[in-house]
């Protein structure tokens, strides 16, 4: 998908919160982990509702929905463009993100990548033994660019997540849910006690 801006100030120049895009943006003081949707609305459909599953009440959560549907501007900011001062700050205040985007590929798909290599290899874990097909290496989301939101972390770290369209459609994606928090809530609670 090619983008129309690079950067978020430069998009906010041609338009308008509330009309062409919303965000959700919801601190828990006490979590150190922060769920991200950059793409969500009409950009990759689903992942902003996938993100506020898997951060339910636990987790922060940004989510960046476009209102425009296809035939209108492209919304998209890369995610080592993505500088949304407000998601920058909330990711930059939690040890760990994780990402959940979108990818057109065929059957239902989960790609992992970013710089948090060991809660690559949780989550992969937990989702293959959830039945969910997952890739961890030889895919195109390799999602390692230091400037990756996902990776702006407290940390330096995080994890990004492509979910195939079908898997996002399907009643596999509350099954990624749970998969998912599993992993989350088990660093959450090793992180507090």
């Amino acid at each position: 998908m090619q983008d129309s801006y690079e950067s978020f100030g430069e998009l906010r120049k041609h338009h308008r919160e509330g009309v062409d895009f919303d965000r959700v943006l919801v601190t828990r003081p006490r979590s150190r982990i922060v769920v991200l949707a950059p793409h969500g609305g009409r950009l990759e459909n689903h992942t902003d509702e996938i993100a506020e599953a898997v951060a339910h009440e636990d987790f922060s959560l940004y989510c960046f929905r476009s209102r425009l549907g296809r035939r209108g501007p492209n919304l998209h900011i890369t995610s080592h463009r993505f500088d949304d001062p407000d998601c920058v700050a909330m990711v930059a205040a939690h040890r760990w993100a994780v990402a959940i985007h979108g990818c057109s590929t065929v059957g239902e798909r989960v790609f992992l990548g970013g710089r948090d290599e060991k809660l690559v290899e949780d989550l992969a874990h937990s989702l293959t033994r959830s039945g969910i097909r997952t890739d961890v290496t030889g895919h195109r989301y390799p999602g390692k660019h230091p400037n990756n939101i996902v990776n702006r972390s407290a940390s330096g770290m995080g994890v990004q997540i492509e979910l195939s369209l079908p898997l996002r459609k399907s009643v596999a994606a509350q099954e990624f849910v749970s998969a998912v928090r599993r992993v989350l809530l088990a660093r959450h609670f090793r992180s507090t006690t």
